[in-house]
């Protein structure tokens, strides 16, 4: 953090010996080994660093990986293999990572920076184990037509982020030409969870990359009591500003050979990202099949001011029931129109809720 002086990065103090015989005018020319050893007083913010070895050694345009392992607090991380630094040495670098608890990983999952997003928050449980395995396949070379590719697969099991949880979870990667045009796909599946105060029996998602944005994106949910979310769309990019467009969102109530009964979205929806944490969502409206709509659409401006409408007419409380598996909404409708107003830390909520037959 002191070195590049951004309190982004983590307060690190690395204890490193080791020596070095390599020679080259640049770095496809470099030709001779290194080692390297960090011993077990180094930290990386909270995380203590047991051990770690390196052995490489370059050989005119390709670099071998004898030996590669950290051992830590928060993971255990070994490679082992080659990469080439010439398009003429292409080669591959296997390398296996494991994690056996999540809470090993909160100083780098929790940004040290209180006005920067954060993936969790200092009060989130985390819990659950990783392993990782993956492949890095050819060079760095930026003249490589072919490029650097990348292939691995994570699982994990009992994880706990916050609220949210899934016994087992698998993920898996395959991209081409990493450092230049990142192009590819990436598969997830999720068993026995929980998300967003949802239960989910199995879910799976899945999208094609391209020019590392979701070119297109998929992802579908089936919950015990057999209701299914399906959502599907695409990320763009203009200028600075990223474009979500949501072409299909669906929930369906119906199960076995019963008549489709649920919401399903009216248009496409976009939302628009910007870098500086503000954006908007025009209308996301859905329909029900039988009678009900439920329309949303809102704005984060800069200063965190946040406007939004949430616009409910008669929707079916049986099927919010269904869905959330509670016997607590059996029948009626609500009618609500919601306003959020003022800004992210200090926001201001208005509106009228009425129900009818419930």
């Amino acid at each position: 953090q002191t070195l590049f002086g951004d309190a982004r990065y983590p307060v690190t103090s690395l204890s490193m010996v080791g020596d070095a015989d390599v020679h080259g005018s640049d770095l496809a020319a470099l030709h001779g080994p290194l080692r390297a050893t960090i011993d077990q007083y180094s930290r990386v913010a909270d995380v203590r660093i047991f051990s770690g070895t390196t052995q490489l050694v370059f050989d005119s345009g390709h670099v071998k990986v004898d030996t590669l392992a950290i051992e830590s607090s928060a993971l255990r991380l070994a490679a082992r293999g080659g990469l080439g630094l010439l398009a003429t040495r292409r080669d591959t670098l296997t390398m296996t990572m494991s994690v056996d608890s999540l809470g090993g990983l909160r100083p780098w999952l929790q940004s040290s920076d209180p006005s920067s997003p954060s993936f969790i928050v200092a009060d989130d449980t985390l819990r659950g184990t990783l392993e990782m395995r993956g492949r890095l396949i050819g060079s760095i070379d930026s003249l490589d037509a072919v490029g650097l590719g990348l292939d691995g697969r994570i699982d994990a099991a009992g994880m706990i982020v916050g609220t949210s949880r899934a016994r087992r979870a698998n993920l898996t990667l395959d991209v081409q030409d990493v450092m230049r045009a990142f192009t590819g796909g990436v598969q997830l599946s999720l068993d026995s969870a929980r998300l967003a105060g949802l239960d989910v029996s199995s879910a799976a998602g899945r999208s094609t990359l391209r020019g590392g944005l979701a070119d297109g994106f998929g992802f579908e949910l089936r919950t015990p009591s057999e209701s299914r979310v399906a959502i599907h769309g695409g990320v763009t990019r203009q200028g600075d500003t990223s474009i979500i467009r949501l072409d299909t969102l669906s929930i369906r109530v119906d199960s076995g050979f019963a008549k489709p009964r649920g919401f399903a979205l009216a248009t496409p929806a976009v939302l628009h990202l910007r870098p500086s944490s503000t954006g908007t969502l025009d209308s996301l409206i859905l329909v029900h099949t039988d009678t009900g709509r439920i329309a949303l659409r809102g704005a984060l401006g800069d200063s965190g001011v946040v406007s939004a409408r949430l616009e409910i007419d008669r929707a079916p409380l049986a099927d919010l029931g269904h869905l959330l598996r509670t016997d607590r909404l059996t029948g009626g409708t609500a009618t609500a129109n919601i306003a959020l107003a003022g800004t992210r830390e200090y926001p201001k909520i208005t509106g009228n809720l009425a129900l009818h037959d419930a």
